[in-house]
């Protein structure tokens, strides 16, 4: 059935990509995150996927089904169209104390309802995920850390740009070094302070994408032929759509 109509690319990263597409049965936008199927199905895609269906919280972005394509895994999410919260900052140069505080407290907001589900806290101490400008030090230096203290960091981080316009540590000419992004933010920290479908089906769904696929590779026009998983009402309902 071609029940999603993809409208345009939103955005991009290490993971694949993410695109913009609408339900053509109730009208409803929605964004969906592609990641190639293969080795990139690893243990960190199945605990983000476990751990956003089980999240229901107005700052945070809901979880709605997940997708098999032949070549993909598609996880598909409620659409925010506010738009990126990093382009904003860039297009406004930067926010306002009011306006940070009105985005911060939300953010604040979404991470404390994370820490209060114990299945969302860090399980894997040593293991390092996301990006680099935005995590603690111990993090990225792959030492043991508290998961809550490590995400309080990178929300101040957030603030401090939000508030600067510029990241705290990150060199904006060698972006990409993340061992002087470690030497500067542990030299400034040491200097300032002293201190609807069963969890079963969904894992399945996350092994057979874990062997690769065959057929042509995602591209936005191609119709890709998937299984689907709806989560909505905690309904079990398999599906077949043309994403």
């Amino acid at each position: 059935m071609d029940r999603y109509e993809i409208l345009k690319d939103i955005g991009s990263g290490n993971f694949g990509v993410a695109t913009l597409v609408r339900d053509k049965w109730s009208g409803e936008f929605y964004s969906v995150k592609y990641i190639e199927r293969g080795p990139k199905i690893d243990e960190h895609v199945q605990r983000e996927i476990m751990n956003h269906r089980s999240l229901k919280h107005p700052n945070i972005i809901r979880f709605k089904v997940v997708l098999l394509t032949p070549t993909h895994l598609a996880i598909v999410m409620e659409y925010a169209a506010g738009g990126d919260l990093f382009e904003r900052i860039c297009n406004a140069g930067r926010f306002s104390e009011d306006e940070a505080r009105f985005l911060f407290q939300q953010l604040i907001s979404g991470v404390s309802y994370c820490h209060a589900v114990s299945s969302v806290l860090h399980c894997q101490p040593k293991s390092t995920v996301g990006t680099p400008a935005y995590i603690a030090p111990e993090v990225l230096s792959k030492k043991e850390y508290d998961g809550k203290v490590a995400d309080f960091w990178s929300c101040g981080v957030t603030l401090y740009v939000m508030l600067v316009g510029a990241s705290p540590f990150e060199d904006s000419e060698d972006p990409k070094n993340f061992r002087k992004t470690i030497q500067e933010a542990t030299w400034k920290t040491e200097k300032k302070v002293k201190m609807y479908h069963s969890i079963e089906e969904i894992l399945c769904v996350i092994d057979e994408a874990r062997k690769g696929g065959e057929g042509p590779k995602f591209g936005i026009g191609n119709g890709l032929l998937g299984s689907s998983m709806d989560l909505d009402d905690d309904l079990v309902r398999m599906q077949t759509l043309v994403i």
